[in-house]
């Protein structure tokens, strides 16, 4: 099955329908049994695939069901395009995501989360600059692991590309706009050179998600770096929302809660990047 009508399928059981085809459709026509109240969402989903919903009941199976039940409108004709032509690939290529945050956030919990959730396939790729015992961003340079971030990096960034080729969504685990917070002594200038370019060495993600939460709750959780450390990087991510377009979502909230923004916004950048027309609201997560 080729990847419209996974997404669309998809987008149906993130805002609660369940595609249930009509048998008999004439060629090149899916007829579902939906709702009433959820027509309207229905030819959203079907728009954002590049498909469309066809108004009335034109199909021979929708005319036959609907005069054995007079609600006629819950039988929706859906046009569906033939396979793609001989040399064009089938699937399209899958979204970055990056999570960023202070410590403690939840960005690794977010992740996973998202990877059991999302209803297509998801890869999960780290990110992080700084290794365990690695040299942090507040301690001394080394020539050695200085040289080595950028490789390791674009290492990661092709296998991310690797994923999306196959039309997997991939889910960044930090990101190295890690490197666009302010450097610290020593050496304070040296690194904010190298941070720099550090921190430009990968593209833009198609989204990226910043995780918000105070700094004595980030401590509270992780017990690393101190409250006022914790508020710092706080401070600092927020200070690039505009610059990089930072998708905030307040981490305070519960696992699940912060999943459910997370995929909202996820959503919303898949249904972008399908639509064929300008269509209305995305299609909320679960």
């Amino acid at each position: 099955m080729h990847q419209p009508m996974d997404a669309f399928t998809a987008a149906l059981r993130s805002a609660g329908i369940e595609r249930r085809p009509v048998a008999g459709a004439a060629p090149g026509h899916l007829v579902l049994a939906v709702p009433p109240d959820r027509l309207s969402t229905v030819d959203r989903c079907a728009r954002a695939a590049g498909f469309v919903a066809l108004p009335g009941a034109p199909d021979p199976a929708a005319r036959r069901y609907a005069a054995l039940d007079p609600a006629a409108g819950r039988f929706v004709v859906v046009e569906v395009p033939g396979p793609p032509a001989p040399g064009r690939p089938a699937r399209r290529r899958g979204l970055g995501v990056a999570v960023l945050g202070p410590d403690g956030a939840g960005k690794s919990t977010l992740a996973q989360g998202i990877a059991e959730a999302f209803p297509l396939p998801v890869a999960t790729v780290y990110m992080g600059l700084w290794q365990s015992g690695d040299a942090g961003p507040s301690a001394g340079i080394s020539v050695r692991d200085a040289a080595a971030r950028p490789f390791r990096a674009w290492a990661r960034l092709l296998e991310a590309r690797s994923h999306q080729r196959r039309g997997r969504l991939v889910v960044f685990d930090r990101y190295v706009y890690d490197a666009r917070l302010p450097a610290e002594p020593p050496w304070a200038t040296a690194k904010r050179l190298y941070f720099w370019f550090l921190s430009r060495t990968c593209p833009a993600p198609d989204v990226t998600l910043l995780l918000d939460l105070p700094g004595e709750v980030a401590f509270a959780r992780k017990g690393e770096n101190g409250v006022e450390a914790s508020e710092a990087a706080r401070r600092n991510f927020r200070a690039l929302e505009q610059e990089l377009g930072l998708h905030v979502i307040d981490a305070t909230r519960s696992p699940e809660e912060v999943r459910g923004a997370a995929l909202a916004v996820i959503w919303a950048a898949c249904l972008a990047r399908w639509r064929v027309e300008p269509v209305g609201a995305p299609v909320p997560a679960r």
